[in-house]
C-alpha cells in the first residue's frame, strides 16, 4: 500500500482552512477517527480514494488493517450523511488545504451542489457526447452499494456497534438514493442513458440495466435486510419493522426481475445488459476515443462481483448459482483462449462480444487509435472474477469449474511475475491492464484494483484475524 502514496491523518482536528464542501471535517463527528488516504495508481494518472476501485481490495483492509478501514468508512458515512441526497461520490480528494473533502467523480464540483436527474440521451444524434455528459444523472452508481457492503463487512468482522448506530441511517439513505434511478415499472436501477460512466468500468457504456450495478443493488438490499433487526435492537430510529418489510418485499421482486432480464436460456449465459436504455447504435467520446454501446449479450468477465461479496460475507445467494455455473462452463474456454505471439496465455479479456470473441484494440477506430478497457486484460478484475468462480464452484460442488477458473488468474500472475522480458517491471507495479492483442502496452502501474488478489486468497483459504491475547490469569478457549 505504501507504493501507492498513502498516508494516515493522525488527529488533525482544527485549522484556519474552511472545510469543503462546507460541512464539518470528514470523520470529525466520531472522536478518535483518523483518515487513511491512498492514491489509486502509484505511477500517477489516477485519482485518490476512489470508492469504486479501492473496494476491490476491501478484504485486505477489513481483515488485515481494520483500524484503517474504520477511519475511512466513518469519513465516507459522514460525507453521505452531509450530502443533500445521500449520494456517495466516486472519490474523496485532498483539495482544500489539509482537509479531506468530496467531489462528485471527476466533475470538479462538491457532490451536494447538483441535483440528481433521471435524464434521457441527447436527441437526434448517434453520438452520446463527451465524458460526463449531464444527461442521465449520477455517474459511478456502484459506489452507493460498495460503501454499504464495506460497512457491513467491517461490522461483521469487528463487532463495532458504532458502524450500525452511526452508519445505518446513511446506508439506508444512500440505498433510497439509488432507488431514484429505477425506471417506471422496474425494481432495478438503470444505468445512465448517456455517456456518464455507469460504474468503475467507466469506458464500457451500458444500455439500460447493467448486470454489475443491478447485482450490487441486490447485495445492498440483502445487507439492509440482515442489518435492520440489529439496528432496531440498538435503538436506531430509522430502523423499524416496516422498513425491514419494505426491503424484503423489494428484494424478492428485484431478484425475480434480475433473473428474468439477465438470464438468456438460448445462450446459457447471463447478459451484460438488457438493452432498454434507448441508446442502441450510439457511441460515446471518452478521452478522445469513440466507444460503442455494447449489445446485451456481450459477456462480462466481472458478472458476479456482488455474488462473490455475498458469499464472502455469508449472505444468502443473490442469483441462481446453477445458472452461474452454466454461464462459466459456457464462457471459460473463450476467456482462456487468447495467446500472445509466443503462445502464452494473455489472461482473460474484460469482455467478449456475442460470439465470445475479444474486441480488437482499434474497435470502431482508425488504425493506431487504441480503445482501452474494451480490449484489455485486467489483473484486478481477473482475480475478483476467479474468486467468484471459486465460491460458485464450491457451492455447486464443481471442482472442474474451480480448477479451470484458476487458470485465468494463473495466466495473469505468470505474466506479471514469471514471463521474463514481457513483465516490464510489473512484479512491483501491477498495472491496471494490458491489451489482449499487445501485452507490451499497459496502463496505470501500481494500480489499487489489483489488491483484489486478497479476494482470491480468502476464497481459497479464508483469512482469519489473530485472536486477541488473553488477560493474565485467564484461560482462552482454543
Amino acid at each position: 500500500m505504501v507504493f501507492n502514496a498513502s498516508f494516515w491523518e493522525a488527529g488533525l482536528v482544527s485549522s484556519s482552512v474552511t472545510p469543503a464542501p462546507g460541512g464539518p471535517r470528514l470523520g470529525s463527528e466520531l472522536p478518535g477517527t483518523h483518515l487513511f488516504y491512498l492514491i489509486d495508481a502509484g505511477s500517477g494518472g489516477a485519482s485518490a480514494n476512489e470508492m469504486d476501485v479501492d473496494s476491490f481490495g476491501y478484504v485486505c483492509y477489513t481483515k488485515l488493517f481494520p483500524n484503517l478501514e474504520l477511519g475511512r468508512l466513518r469519513a465516507w458515512l459522514q460525507l453521505t450523511k452531509q450530502d443533500r441526497w445521500g449520494r456517495v461520490p466516486q472519490q474523496i480528494e485532498a483539495n482544500t488545504g489539509p482537509y479531506i473533502s468530496a467531489t462528485a467523480a471527476n466533475q470538479g464540483a462538491p457532490s451536494a451542489t447538483s441535483e440528481p436527474v433521471f435524464g434521457a440521451p441527447p436527441p437526434n444524434t448517434d453520438d452520446l457526447g463527451a465524458l460526463f455528459d449531464p444527461a442521465g444523472g449520477d455517474a459511478f452508481r456502484d459506489c452507493f452499494h460498495k460503501l454499504i457492503y464495506r460497512v457491513y463487512a467491517l461490522y461483521k468482522e469487528t463487532g463495532d456497534k458504532s458502524l450500525v448506530t452511526y452508519g445505518y441511517a446513511p446506508m439506508l439513505r444512500t440505498l433510497k438514493h439509488s432507488q431514484f434511478f429505477r425506471p417506471p415499472g422496474s425494481r432495478l436501477p438503470a444505468d445512465p442513458p448517456s455517456n456518464n460512466p455507469p460504474n468503475t468500468y467507466d469506458q464500457l457504456l451500458v444500455n439500460g440495466h447493467g448486470i454489475y450495478n443491478c447485482q450490487l443493488y441486490l447485495l445492498s438490499l440483502q445487507i439492509l435486510s440482515k442489518l435492520t433487526p440489529t439496528a432496531i435492537a440498538l435503538g436506531v430510529p430509522e430502523a423499524t419493522p416496516a422498513v425491514r418489510e419494505q426491503i424484503d418485499t423489494e428484494l424478492a421482486a428485484a431478484k425475480a426481475e434480475f433473473e428474468r432480464i439477465f438470464w438468456n436460456p438460448k445462450t446459457g449465459r447471463y447478459r451484460y445488459c438488457d438493452g432498454t436504455g434507448g441508446i442502441d447504435g450510439r457511441t460515446g467520446d471518452i478521452f478522445g476515443a469513440k466507444k460503442p454501446v455494447l449489445p446485451p449479450d456481450a459477456v462480462f468477465l466481472d458478472s458476479f462481483y456482488a455474488q462473490c461479496v455475498a458469499s464472502q460475507l455469508g449472505l444468502p445467494d443473490l442469483i441462481d448459482l446453477r445458472r452461474a455455473r452454466t454461464h462459466w462452463h459456457n464462457t471459460l474456454d473463450a476467456f482462456l483462449a487468447p495467446k500472445d505471439a509466443d503462445g502464452k496465455p494473455t489472461g482473460p479479456p474484460i469482455i467478449l462480444d456475442e460470439n465470445l470473441n475479444p474486441y480488437p484494440m482499434n474497435y470502431i477506430q482508425s488504425p493506431g487509435r487504441f480503445v482501452p478497457e474494451i480490449a484489455d486484460v485486467w489483473p484486478g478484475t481477473t482475480w475478483m472474477a476467479t474468486a467468484a468462480a471459486v465460491h460458485i464452484g464450491r457451492r455447486t460442488r464443481d471442482r472442474e469449474l474451480i480448477a479451470k477458473a484458476l487458470k485465468m488468474s494463473e495466466a495473469v500472475a505468470n505474466r506479471i511475475y514469471d514471463d521474463g522480458a514481457t513483465t516490464k517491471g510489473h512484479a512491483f507495479a501491477t498495472p491496471e491492464s494490458w491489451f489482449v492483442e499487445n501485452v507490451n502496452i499497459s496502463r496505470y502501474a501500481a494500480y489499487a484494483r489489483a489488491r483484489s488478489i486478497w479476494q482470491l486468497v480468502d476464497a481459497l483459504d479464508p483469512i482469519l484475524r489473530r485472536p486477541r491475547p488473553s488477560k493474565p490469569g485467564r484461560t482462552r478457549r482454543p
